[in-house]
């Protein structure tokens, strides 16, 4: 007579049995809650981001941040960069060694992939928590309570003649034989940003100084003058192109780090802060890239009084246009230019900026906002 044994079997755990599946899940809870900022930020309104996120949880933020960076002149960002690209370099270096030598590849694929997938979605955690509701708060001109109205072609051109006007003069200021030291150049455009309290108390003060990033040219060749970081709150600047927009873009960068993302808004802060300087080429740079950006949606609208008002600049002016476009002129029109471009439109639309990177133009309305009320914009 046979006799019948139970085994005392126990059925392996999920994660033992699934292994690949649960790993990856648990990679993914970064991104997961990243969507969850992202969806609460949709269904919430500008004052509540302001009063929540932009004025309590990233003032503490970028307190921490500001004097973090502070400790060194250096850029930070520019070691994390080299950190990752060596660090990409490694993983693809053993991810094809393991694949060579391994004879089991797919398990082998599976890690690698679950490696790659945390460390994409850490990253957009942190952006979720360190800069993208900013994104979402109250526009400048709301804090500010500028007006934005309807303007005619013949305002934006008297707003350029009196640009073109004030940007001879500051030119005709400068004294051509001295020497730019960035250091110091980079704590005046630091100390006009931080005089802007006095007609914006919301702005807040910035703590570290505008940073040069290392590889400057690769920014040149990206068609980017500078850039927030936000992992270490710092405002990079390229250092590469010629300096006369160089202040402005410091300050447009120092606006970044005091949450006010929305790249229209950062350009005319940025202004606003050069015209604080004491310092004439700090000046020299605002009115220039406001008389640029000017000039520029003039030329769209009517070309021909674009160049009627072209003929009005100096000789020095007109020398400082052509020194810059002929710097840019050879990284224009390159795969690389029209890769970076498409990835700067794409983050910033998805970022609630339907206009891409057109809305840095659209500081123009700002400007003209200031210049119909108060008839000037200093």
């Amino acid at each position: 007579m046979s006799k019948t044994v139970f085994l005392n079997f126990k059925p392996l755990p999920f994660y033992k049995r699934h292994g690949f599946l649960f790993s990856f899940m648990l990679c993914l809870i970064p991104a997961v809650l990243s969507a969850v900022i992202f969806m609460l930020l949709r269904f919430s309104s500008a004052q509540t981001v302001e009063k929540v996120y932009s004025e309590g949880v990233y003032n503490g933020i970028s307190s921490f941040l500001g004097s973090f960076a502070k400790i060194t002149n250096r850029s930070i960002a520019s070691i994390i960069w080299v950190v990752l690209v060596l660090s990409a370099i490694a993983l693809i270096g053993s991810f094809i060694f393991f694949m060579i030598k391994s004879q089991n590849r797919l398990y082998i694929a599976g890690i690698y992939f679950n490696i790659i997938v945390f460390i994409v979605s850490l990253i957009m955690l942190l952006f979720s928590v360190l800069c993208m509701p900013n994104y979402y708060r109250l526009t400048f001109a709301e804090k500010a309570e500028i007006t934005l109205s309807d303007y005619t072609v013949s305002d934006l051109e008297d707003m350029c003649r009196y640009l073109i006007e004030e940007a001879n003069k500051q030119r005709e200021k400068l004294d051509t034989t001295a020497v730019l030291e960035y250091k110091t150049l980079a704590e005046n455009t630091k100390n006009s940003f931080n005089l802007l309290n006095e007609d914006y108390p919301f702005l807040g003060e910035v703590k570290a100084n505008p940073k040069p990033f290392v590889f400057s040219e690769i920014m040149s060749v990206l068609n980017l003058t500078g850039f927030f970081f936000p992992y270490t709150g710092e405002a990079n600047v390229n250092v590469h192109m010629p300096p006369t927009e160089l202040p402005f873009t410091m300050c447009h960068e120092l606006a970044h780090t005091r949450g006010f993302m929305r790249e229209n808004e950062a350009n005319f802060i940025g202004f606003l802060a050069c015209m604080k300087s004491n310092d004439d080429f700090v000046r020299y740079s605002g009115i220039y890239t406001a008389l640029s950006h000017s000039m520029n949606t003039l030329y769209s609208e009517d070309s021909e009084s674009y160049f009627e008002l072209r003929k009005t600049y100096s000789d020095k002016l007109s020398n400082d246009a052509a020194t810059l476009s002929f710097y840019w002129q050879k990284y224009f029109d390159t795969p690389a230019a029209d890769f970076s471009n498409a990835v700067n439109d794409a983050y910033l639309k998805a970022n609630d900026l339907s206009d891409g990177i057109k809305s840095y133009g659209r500081m123009v309305d700002l400007l003209m906002a200031n210049y119909l009320s108060e008839g000037s914009l200093f």
